[in-house]
């Protein structure tokens, strides 16, 4: 999951890989082929998270957006491209599927916590702390004081 720090890694390159050239490419021919089973957007995902652990961001963002595809009520999806979002700076939009997983899971305390890193990157000082703090708490009504003292003492940070 994405903590308060998710786009703090460094770029370490792209990869301009499509979600369909990682699943397979198509066959022309003009005889029926069967084609073989779609993968599963739980497959498709952890495609994405190996391109994104390798720092290929635009490889994993397409394959977050792959299993988007297939499954739009994917949460963990949603998120993770939202953190490949962040680590290219499109904060907007990393915004935007945040916003997205929390619409689906209003539990999940670190689509929060990203979001806020995200807002407080973009410039929304305000933002960036309500979504902070939203964090910090459901982190401490699940019982995971490592995740809540570090958003507190992020939020910490930015505004003492």
């Amino acid at each position: 999951m994405v903590y308060p720090t998710p786009f703090l890694s460094n770029f370490l390159g792209a990869c301009v890989l499509t979600a369909a050239a990682m699943i397979g490419p198509g066959q022309a021919s003009s005889t029926p082929v069967a084609k073989p089973p779609q993968e599963s957007a739980v497959r498709i995902l952890l495609h994405g998270q190996y391109q994104y652990d390798n720092g290929y961001y635009e490889a994993a963002i397409a394959l977050y957006t792959a299993a988007i595809a297939r499954d739009p009520e994917n949460v963990e999806a949603y998120a993770a491209r939202a953190g490949a979002l962040g680590n290219l700076a499109d904060y907007p939009a990393a915004i935007a599927d945040y916003s997205a997983a929390i619409a689906l899971a209003p539990e999940l305390a670190a689509a929060y916590g990203g979001r806020g890193v995200a807002n407080y990157l973009k410039g929304d000082l305000e933002a960036a702390v309500a979504d902070l703090w939203q964090a910090s708490q459901l982190f401490h009504a699940q019982e995971n004081s490592q995740a809540y003292f570090k958003t507190l003492e992020f939020l910490k940070s930015i505004a003492p």
